[in-house]
């Protein structure tokens, strides 16, 4: 059988012979497989981690190295690591080693007992207070908004079969959340728990900013959930100014108090129009992704490869 380790690289040069050494050395330990792939395809980081893998791949033809035209973002270039591997099994995993590859045989074995996709469940995480509250934050909303589980402790790290793969290939939408695709397509999956390992070198490339954009388009592409809440705030607050208007009305019918509160009618006011606009707001994005998806554009370019098989006319 063949393994397949698929990684996405950015600006991660001084960990590219390192990860590779270290999977070999795991692999060597899995009797099942005779054959093994890496699949690296760099996100334009120019940083000199292009250089680095096609100094691997010049070494070991069994590396698979391509680079992005472009920085297309971390969900984009793992589709094309996947849309380039060929073994039996497949392996996702981070360039900085915090997913660290002596967990992959165990990851296997337990896939062994029959499940199709094995996920990595990190315990103590080396990674800071901040990104540790945000990933819970975001699982929180998350599971609430799309109907789906999502654990914090997962994240890509994992390994699953060709016929999960396969299945994979087929999702073409703009919006890519790795974890969130496997799990939709639905098939038996197994947990290890593992050890996190700590950052080989340089810092996340991930700010608050682009933590906040891919909870939000995650969230957007798997439930219309936000669309459902605001029909519901919209009838709520029709009931609260009907409730009021009668409340008014009695008051001033059977006690003859005036109609008071400017200050009140505007700050409703204010609240009021805030909601339309935030309402419309949620309907564009969504209307936005749709006009997104209609273009049909390619998820990715590729620039130049090594050991890759041009695609067959």
């Amino acid at each position: 059988m063949k393994l397949s380790i698929a990684v996405p690289w950015y600006k991660s040069r001084d960990s590219v012979f390192a990860l590779h050494d270290k999977v070999c050395a795991a692999f060597a330990q899995m009797a099942d497989f005779d054959q093994l792939e890496f699949v690296f395809v760099e996100d334009c980081g120019n940083d000199g981690t292009w250089e680095k893998l096609r100094e691997l791949a010049a070494a070991d033809p069994r590396v698979k190295a391509a680079r992005l035209a472009r920085n297309f973002g971390q969900h984009h270039t793992l589709t094309a690591c996947l849309d380039l591997c060929t073994g039996d099994w497949i392996v996702v995993m981070d360039c900085d080693l915090q997913d660290r590859p002596e967990e992959i045989p165990r990851l296997y074995a337990k896939a062994a007992e029959g499940f199709d996709m094995v996920c990595a469940r990190r315990g103590k995480r080396q990674d800071s207070w901040a990104k540790r509250m945000s990933s819970r934050c975001f699982a929180w909303v998350f599971s609430r908004l799309s109907g789906m589980p999502y654990d914090c402790e997962i994240a890509n790290f994992r390994i699953f079969s060709s016929r999960v793969l396969h299945a994979y290939r087929t999702m073409r939408e703009a919006t890519r959340n790795l974890p969130g695709q496997l799990q939709w397509l639905g098939f038996s999956v197994g947990y290890v728990d593992v050890v996190h390992g700590a950052r080989y070198s340089g810092r996340s490339s991930y700010t608050l900013t682009k933590l906040l954009t891919l909870a939000f388009d995650s969230i957007v592409a798997y439930s219309n959930k936000p669309l459902r809440l605001a029909i519901r705030c919209g009838a709520l607050l029709t009931l609260l100014s009907l409730g009021m208007a009668l409340w008014i009305l009695v008051r001033k019918l059977f006690w003859g108090i005036p109609v008071e509160g400017w200050a009140g009618v505007m700050v409703s006011l204010w609240f009021i129009g805030g909601m339309i606009m935030g309402n419309l707001g949620i309907i564009g994005i969504y209307l936005g992704k749709i006009y997104d998806e209609t273009k049909r554009r390619p998820l990715y370019v590729l620039a130049e490869s090594i050991n890759i098989a041009p695609p067959a006319e």
